[in-house]
């Protein structure tokens, strides 16, 4: 067995050493775009400054971004490096087309990880632009040392890693992803609308949309609204709540739920979809014309506010681990799903049960 485990490390270290031809040309394409914006001069930072972006961030969100921000993050402190994230002169789910180049959209949610913004950064002398999914191809040695140790914070709350790495992660995060004045009154805002003081409240975190129609290869299964209400059910009779927050993006999980738990049920006001065969997320918000910003903003706060709750059930997404890192005490009760990945452990071509049964509240 530790044969094989060596094997797994030799094979990983070779992908992070040696990047694929695709990488690669990620790569080339983000610094043919970003190298432009250079300024080098001695009015610009004293350290070597770490430019964190991506070519592929269209279709991403928040949370998703956060985790490869975070990762870099940890290898900027672990070099030395001045962290800067760039989602201001790349295309990203939360920009609109007319602010490209000229709105900075992480900011929208946290501040800058060494308080310095993306103008300052460019003005550095020693200036590394990365692509937040890779490791460039023309890193030191020691550069591509510091980056596999990084690599290795992932599922660290509810994956075999949570006990080795959930307080470095939680240090850096508490750090270095402080929430922008205007992403924490936002989210203080609908928590004040929704939870008074005292009250006791279950959150669920439950996505579907696309999740249910295009199972996406090898991000984590889902759990069917019968599993959902089974298992709040389950909570409930153990735990008895006031409320009960709900976090999702799909229209007819929120009215099943709705159906179900009534007035007991709470949730942030905002635009939902139905699963629409083979369109994403993304599409479906771009299709309606939805504020980007404004629809970020009410994803954040949602997700934040499960981090608030007393108990969570939640199917495993990027965001997921977020909201137990959002936290200073652990939640009293805590649930995820553990269901395996879309095209690896699940034998079903569909949900076609769980669309089947959402029909009657779309």
């Amino acid at each position: 067995m530790e044969y094989v485990r060596k094997g797994f490390r030799r094979v990983k270290n070779r992908i992070v050493n040696r990047p694929s031809a695709v990488q690669k040309r990620y790569y080339l394409k983000l610094r043919a775009q970003l190298d432009p914006l250079r300024r080098p001069s001695d009015s610009g930072p004293n350290r070597p400054v770490l430019m964190i972006s991506g070519i592929t961030m269209r279709g991403t969100g928040i949370f998703c971004n956060l985790l490869a921000f975070l990762r870099w993050v940890d290898f900027a402190q672990r070099m030395g490096y001045i962290p800067v994230i760039d989602m201001q002169n790349v295309e990203n789910l939360y920009l609109e087309d007319e602010l490209l180049g000229k709105v900075n959209a992480y900011e929208y949610f946290y501040r800058q990880p060494a308080g310095i913004g993306v103008e300052e950064g460019y003005r550095a002398r020693e200036l590394y632009i990365v692509n937040r999914l890779d490791c460039p191809y023309d890193f030191t040695r020691a550069q591509k040392k510091a980056y596999r140790e990084a690599t290795r914070i992932v599922d660290w709350v509810y994956g075999e890693n949570r006990e080795k790495y959930f307080d470095r992660i939680k240090a850096i995060y508490d750090r270095y992803f402080v929430p922008s004045d205007e992403a924490a009154a936002f989210v203080d805002a609908r928590f004040r609308e929704l939870i008074a003081p005292g009250e006791r409240t279950l959150g669920l975190l439950c996505r579907g949309t696309d999740y249910f129609t295009k199972r996406p290869y090898k991000h984590q299964i889902q759990p069917t609204v019968a599993q959902i209400i089974e298992k709040t059910d389950e909570t409930l009779a153990a735990h008895p709540v006031d409320k009960i927050f709900v976090a999702t993006e799909d229209e007819a999980i929120l009215a099943a739920l709705k159906a179900k738990y009534g007035g007991k049920l709470i949730y942030v006001e905002c635009p939902r979809l139905t699963a629409v065969q083979g369109q994403s997320v993304a599409e479906g918000f771009a299709e309606r014309g939805v504020d980007r910003k404004l629809n970020g903003l009410y994803y954040f706060a949602s997700i934040a506010i499960l981090a608030r709750c007393d108990h969570l059930i939640a199917g495993k997404t990027m965001a997921t681990q977020f909201i137990r890192t959002m936290r200073d005490t652990p939640f009293e009760t805590e649930f995820y799903w553990d269901l395996g990945r879309y095209g690896v452990d699940d034998v079903r071509l569909f949900h076609s049960a769980d669309l089947r049964f959402l029909e009657q509240f779309r």
